[in-house]
């Protein structure tokens, strides 16, 4: 019997950022897992940060190994990209950000109202937002009455492919998740070619390498990804030279036999 642990109840629990979480809840479920973990020999989690809650949690004598979640790189690749500018009313060239978080406060939910209008007061330049995803409508209101040079696409759900279709034509994008364990949408958002800004948390450092594929910041603030976009909004050189780099790091990294052989090699000696 073996364990790929993507979940931890106790990493959720006193952090009032990531809502009202029930402690008795985590503590409950932590039992139950240990009483299930006696029977498991092996562990693998998909990231530095859920092997470190792991082992800070539970009850384990076994191996514990890092293995990162598995994308199948050539299939993203292949999917081909749809530009929503025109929807927008934008050129071709213009500036499109892309924010594939969810509307969960764990996701940061609660950042993107001050992270698009934060942006917004500091640019001239034309730009558009992609919002994924269902969005609340409290988001909707909060997004009201931006510039005339900002607007903000919000086409709800969307079925895989036609998420990787509109993403790949973002410039760049922002990821204001607070405690992600792997998260795909940013692993699938490099492989894209589109560099990410992100918070270093959770497990976004064993994929976003800062200043090689993204931007990383140890400072939980809406405003340390405001500034960062600005930037590269301003920066035409700088942001097409990341932009190169990210396709490049999605070539070299995250090969799917690789992490296919991996597991083969750790849970099928």
């Amino acid at each position: 019997m073996h364990l790929i642990s993507h979940h931890n109840p106790k990493r959720f629990s006193g952090e009032p950022l990531l809502g009202n979480n029930s402690q008795l809840d985590a503590d409950l479920a932590v039992w139950l897992e240990n009483k299930a973990l006696r029977r498991v020999q092996k562990v693998s989690c998909p990231s530095r940060h859920m092997k470190m809650w792991f082992d800070k949690t539970y009850q384990f004598s076994g191996e514990v190994r890092v293995i990162p979640n598995l994308i199948l790189k050539k299939e993203i690749q292949e999917i081909p990209a749809v530009d929503p500018r025109a929807l927008l009313g934008q050129s071709t060239d213009s500036i499109l950000i892309g924010i594939p978080s969810g509307q969960t406060a764990v996701k940061g939910s609660h950042l993107i109202a001050q992270i698009v209008r934060g942006i917004a007061e500091k640019v001239i330049e034309q730009i558009g937002f992609f919002l994924a995803g269902e969005v609340d409508p409290a988001l909707t209101v909060s997004l009201g009455q931006l510039p005339k040079n900002v607007t903000v696409h919000t086409p709800g759900r969307l079925s895989h492919d036609e998420f990787i279709a509109s993403f790949k034509s973002c410039s760049f994008g922002i990821f204001p998740s607070l405690r992600d364990n792997y998260s795909m949408a940013l692993l699938e958002a490099v492989v894209c070619g589109v560099p990410m800004i992100a918070f270093d948390t959770g497990g976004n450092a064993d994929i976003i390498r800062h200043g090689e594929n993204g931007l990383l910041f140890a400072d939980i603030s809406s405003q340390a990804l405001i500034d960062a976009s600005v930037e590269l909004i301003r920066d035409a050189k700088a942001l097409n030279s990341l932009r190169e780099k990210t396709s490049q790091y999605a070539d070299t990294h995250f090969d799917s036999d690789q992490i296919i052989n991996q597991y083969i090699d750790y849970f099928l000696p």
